[in-house]
């Protein structure tokens, strides 16, 4: 059997570590909704949801931009990874200790600021060991076992919770976490930046040296993320329309584990296809529609969607399509309008933005969600989208960095 070119040696070892992290973070991610309203009760569950998760965000934009800044000016990337790969899963699960909200809300943050240090680099590591023609495939590739974990945590989850009290679930869960630091020491090179670091100049100095057009779509990428409410407030909403119907909460939690886990199914499929078809494919396009279009699905639905277990997986699997085109066109656009040299500062820049625009958007999301209505948190949301799509329309078409072959 013919080996394909772009699938080497790094690029399974740095999947796998995101598969076992992911596995990781994923498992409590489907917990946590379940776990605060345990701890503080069901009125202020989505304005703490929205909190702890935006300011997680927020503090993991922090991180990404520091690790793009040092992604420039460093030679070997794997220290830091093993650093930002073992804090989150030591920290997610300390979570399941927690006995007042403040140490869920530490213990988050502090999980997130070890991704914000990792990804960045990580990304700029897959750029690389790679050639510009295979990005989609490549980001495609690492994102759907990334996304394989985030199915694999949730279904061990469906399991636990019928046998362990969420605590120990937590800790469960540092298993595949701490497999995944192991994974990345024993199955990766101690990788050598190709390009020299570059001579020190200012922050500032290296956002201005960056194309316009890369600002440009960063832009519109913060408008959708103003909109795009993390995850968490999604699975506490399903959660939160079960436990009206059963009134048991073991049952509505389950229900929607599974719905989660049908999500992260969507979410790997389309990593790997759509970020293989980007390759071939107008990005911009493949973001508009099945990014933000399907963002609107979700939230238009959201707006009506009661007990109905269809428009419950219309929902969980809108989100996922969004979710798994975004992370893999967003990238391997990114890296098309980037020079080599400029890549760590613009994926920490890009990143960071996206944090800040889930700060925005679950702070807010939270906020109306508890002082008004979940119908108008997600009416904002709607609009907001519609927004973005718009304004992507704009983005000016770059070719495709020398496609292999034309499919159609």
């Amino acid at each position: 059997m013919k080996k394909l070119s772009w699938l080497s040696k790094d690029l399974i070892g740095i999947s796998f570590t995101s598969l076992f992290n992911d596995f990781n973070h994923e498992m409590t991610t489907a917990l946590l909704p379940a776990f605060i309203e345990q701890m503080i009760g069901t009125m202020h569950a989505p304005l703490a949801l929205g909190i702890i998760m935006g300011f997680a965000d927020a503090c993991s934009m922090i991180m990404k931009l520091i690790s793009g800044w040092l992604t420039n000016h460093v030679r070997y990337f794997k220290p830091i990874l093993v650093i930002g790969y073992a804090i989150t899963p030591i920290f997610t699960s300390l979570i399941g200790t927690a006995l007042h909200i403040w140490q869920v809300f530490l213990y988050q943050i502090i999980a997130w600021m070890g991704r914000g240090l990792r990804e960045p680099m990580k990304d700029v590591w897959l750029s690389q060991i790679s050639s510009p023609p295979d990005y989609g495939k490549v980001y495609g590739f690492n994102r759907g076992l990334d996304t394989l974990g985030a199915i694999a945590g949730p279904t061990l989850a469906f399991f636990t919770i019928k046998y362990c009290t969420l605590p120990y679930n937590f800790f469960i869960a540092f298993i595949p976490g701490i497999i995944s630091v192991l994974t990345l020491i024993f199955l990766t090179s101690n990788y050598k930046k190709n390009t020299a670091p570059l001579h020190p100049i200012t922050f500032n100095e290296q956002i201005a040296q960056l194309p316009f057009q890369f600002k440009y779509f960063t832009f519109v990428m913060f408008v959708f993320g103003i909109a795009n409410f993390n995850k968490t407030l999604l699975i506490y909403r399903a959660q939160q329309m079960f436990m009206g119907q059963t009134n048991i909460s073991i049952i509505a939690t389950g229900w929607t584990i599974l719905l989660y886990i049908l999500f992260n199914i969507i979410r790997a499929l389309s990593e790997f296809s759509i970020g293989y078809l980007s390759d071939y494919v107008d990005r911009r396009m493949l973001l508009g529609i099945f990014g933000f279009g399907s963002f609107i699905i979700t939230t238009f639905t959201l707006l009506f969607a009661e007990t109905q277990i269809f428009l419950w997986m219309i929902i969980f699997m809108s989100a996922g399509l969004c979710t798994g085109t975004v992370t893999a066109v967003e990238k391997s656009y990114a890296a098309q309008l980037l020079p080599e040299e400029m890549r760590g500062i613009g994926f920490g820049l890009l990143q960071s933005i996206d944090g800040l625009g889930d700060l925005f958007s679950s702070v807010i999301v939270g906020t109306v969600w508890t002082f008004l209505s979940p119908q108008s948190a997600f009416a904002y949301s709607l609009l907001v989208t519609i927004v973005a799509l718009i304004l992507m329309l704009f983005v000016k078409q770059e070719p495709l960095n020398n496609p292999p072959e034309k499919i159609l």
